[in-house]
């Protein structure tokens, strides 16, 4: 899918554009269904995103997870979280476009169909979620501080494939991303994030061991930070690449001169 890349010079916001991809459509009116679901996955999912970029754990065209990625990342966590705080939305039914399958079917340049349905009926899932079961309260901290520990900690990334289509975790087996593909430097499935509709793309193909290293670098970073009840502003802190050794040690020894100095 040829992508144009735009960035602003004065802003410096970037935008890509494209054509004719009604995946891409239907994936934002999925996201936005869910974020009109419960006010904290926006929350969360634009704190996560600051995380990543600032952390330069937030760049597919050099071997990280996308922006999109990283809130499939989080829709799926809540999806998971006990109790719930989201519903698995392509198990349902009901709503805008949903009973259109012109709406909710969508083709690839290439000639593949991808079934999108999904339940886009708000009000008929929330008054469902309030009825049915007990409610999870967390506050947006708690759930910051479990999706964290859920990636560090509980996560296989070996063996896991995270799926917001069905709100489980699958396995690389079963969806035969176990090998790299051929012809393709970056489908190497270190991380796999089941896109929800195009259902054969990885999301997490474009890292390399090297890349894979410094996002699971990270998430270890984040947990320890926030397990140790460190702020957001410490969290987010932008990242810094580490000084050369020779650079270092004069840091090291003018501290130590400093201290020196100030004891005297």
């Amino acid at each position: 899918m040829p992508i144009i890349a735009l960035e602003d010079r004065l802003s410096g916001l970037k935008c890509d554009i494209c054509m004719c991809n009604r995946l891409a459509l239907l994936n934002s009116r999925l996201l936005k269904t869910y974020t009109q679901l419960d006010p904290r996955l926006r929350i969360l999912a634009y704190t996560i995103k600051s995380w990543a970029k600032r952390r330069c754990i937030n760049d597919p065209y050099r071997g990280s997870p996308s922006s999109y990625a990283y809130v499939l990342l989080v829709i799926h966590y809540l999806q998971t979280v006990n109790p719930p705080v989201l519903p698995v939305l392509q198990e349902l039914r009901g709503g805008e476009w949903s009973d259109d399958p012109d709406q909710m079917f969508a083709r690839t340049p290439d000639g593949r169909a991808f079934d999108c349905s999904f339940c886009a009926d708000v009000e008929g899932v929330a008054a469902a979620l309030q009825a049915v079961g007990t409610p999870n309260t967390a506050s947006v901290g708690e759930l910051l501080v479990g999706f964290f520990h859920r990636y560090q900690r509980d996560f296989d990334w070996p063996k896991g494939v995270v799926s917001v289509r069905t709100g489980l975790y699958l396995n690389k087996q079963e969806k035969k991303w176990t090998t790299k593909e051929k012809g393709f430097r970056g489908d190497r499935h270190l991380f796999s994030i089941e896109d929800p509709f195009e259902i054969t793309h990885d999301l997490g193909r474009v890292l390399d061991r090297e890349t894979l290293g410094e996002v699971r670098q990270e998430f270890e970073r984040a947990n320890t930070m926030l397990s140790n009840e460190r702020s957001l502003d410490a969290l987010l802190a932008p990242w810094q690449e580490a000084a050369p050794a020779k650079e270092a040690g004069a840091a090291k020894a003018a501290g130590v001169a400093d201290t020196q100095t100030t004891q005297a």
